[in-house]
């Protein structure tokens, strides 16, 4: 994203090695004030290149996060700090991000007077000329506000995997029990139809024992009435044997 700036704007690298050049003549020459105003140029030339570094980056269809904006306000600063930074930076081929370092908006303190004036601050200008600086206190609430959004996006991310992995579970579970209601009608009808076949070999169960009921009564009937027929037989043949020819 640096990189893309610098292709962009390649005098931002001279305007980090002369602004951290300034910055460490006043470290030694300059009263409170006057580095003050100069720590207050450096923050605002910060915050412009990162609002011109993250505009190029979201134009190429590559939105910068707050984490990333993060890391590369800590290099602008590392670059007015170190030299040799710097020079990478305005090179347009850093390699990755550095870290924080060097000078804070403090007072020195006191030393003996100069031996000749200190030259005036000379106020550098930010990027573009068009670019108006911003109060870092809305930069801060900007910067706030971005890692909210940022760690909110994260966790609506999170949410709709949840939910995603919730709607495959819950696409699983129907067809298990849509599978479930299918094996159950299934049962149903083929306990239906032994039912069915139960009732009907029943009633030909009670059929066949009113038939056999039935047989036994004419059977014995028959055996009755063929016992007596056979007793009254041979009762007249021996009738006829007492007659004699």
């Amino acid at each position: 994203m640096l990189n893309l700036l610098v292709r962009d704007q390649p005098e931002v690298g001279a305007q980090l090695v002369e602004l951290g050049a300034e910055l460490r003549r006043a470290q030694e020459q300059l009263s409170g004030a006057a580095l003050r105003e100069l720590a207050a140029q450096r923050q605002r030339l910060v915050a412009a290149l990162v609002r011109s570094a993250r505009r190029l980056a979201a134009e190429a269809g590559h939105p910068v996060s707050a984490a990333t904006a993060f890391e590369l306000e800590q290099t602008l600063h590392a670059a007015l700090a170190d030299p040799d930074v710097a020079a990478e930076v305005g090179s347009g081929r850093l390699a990755r991000p550095a870290s924080r370092t060097g000078f804070e908006a403090q007072a020195p303190a006191p030393a003996p007077a100069p031996a000749k004036p200190a030259a005036p601050v000379r106020r550098l200008r930010a990027v573009r000329d068009d670019e108006v600086a911003e109060d870092p206190a809305v930069v801060r609430e900007r910067r706030k506000r971005e890692l909210e959004r940022d760690r909110l996006r994260e966790e609506l991310e999170a949410a709709e995997q949840a939910r995603a992995e919730q709607d495959e579970a819950l696409a699983e579970a129907e067809e298990r029990l849509a599978e479930a209601e299918r094996r159950r009608a299934a049962a149903e009808e083929t306990a239906e139809d032994l039912r069915t076949r139960l009732a009907e070999a029943e009633d030909a169960e009670r059929a066949a024992a009113r038939e056999e009921r039935d047989a036994q009564r004419i059977r014995d009937g028959t055996a009755r009435r063929r016992d007596a027929a056979t007793r009254k037989a041979t009762d007249m043949a021996a009738r006829l044997a007492d007659l004699g020819d």
